[in-house]
């Protein structure tokens, strides 16, 4: 039997507070396939978040740093990354905080807009990445992206561009060549 599809992801939001914020942006990549899409939030972006991620809102239209980027309604943005997961078999979702904030937020976004059962007939499950990293080295000096980036892989890159913030973490994944073992202790089922 074939194994399950490690599917690097990430999502960009309104905020932290996994039981309100909204999606700007979806993200993924495997084995050279990326899927990207944003949506026009509903909420506003705080100052902070628009300082961290380049995002601005003006009436229908999402910008980042000034460059105006096609959007989807949520729904069909949702849809169309589920199309995309379905091309892989059975395929775990790998994110950096999986457990405490990408799991929560696509779930229950899925959930609002009545793509959860589909969802769920898809993925098999999450792997949590910030968790993997504190097993296999407790004393490193930050686990953040961009600190794990310049430690293990001496780069620099467009952090909290979910796209980029995918493409490093499928990077640095590759980098610490985790035993199953590893990866099935920081694995939730769906």
């Amino acid at each position: 039997m074939a194994s399950k599809t490690l599917i690097f992801f990430d999502l960009e939001t309104t905020g932290l507070q996994t039981d309100v914020c909204n999606i700007i942006q979806v993200s993924a990549i495997c084995e050279g396939r990326a899927f990207n899409g944003y949506a026009v939030p509903e909420l506003p972006l705080s100052e902070h978040v628009r300082n961290l991620t380049g995002f601005a809102v003006d009436g229908p239209y999402l910008y980042r740093h000034g460059v105006v980027m096609q959007t989807l309604l949520v729904k069909d943005l949702l849809r169309r990354f589920i199309d995309y997961l379905s091309q892989f078999y059975c395929p775990l979702l790998v994110a950096h905080n999986a457990e405490r904030f990408d799991a929560p937020v696509i779930m229950r976004v899925m959930a609002e807009n009545g793509l959860l059962q589909r969802f769920r007939q898809v993925v098999s499950g999450f792997v949590d990445t910030y968790q993997l990293i504190k097993r296999l080295n407790p004393s490193l000096p930050g686990y953040s992206l961009t600190a794990l980036a310049r430690q293990f892989l001496g780069q620099r890159f467009d952090a909290h561009n979910a796209l980029e913030d995918a493409k490093i973490l499928e990077k640095l994944f590759i980098t610490w060549r985790p035993s199953k073992h590893h990866v099935d202790m920081c694995t939730s089922s769906i």
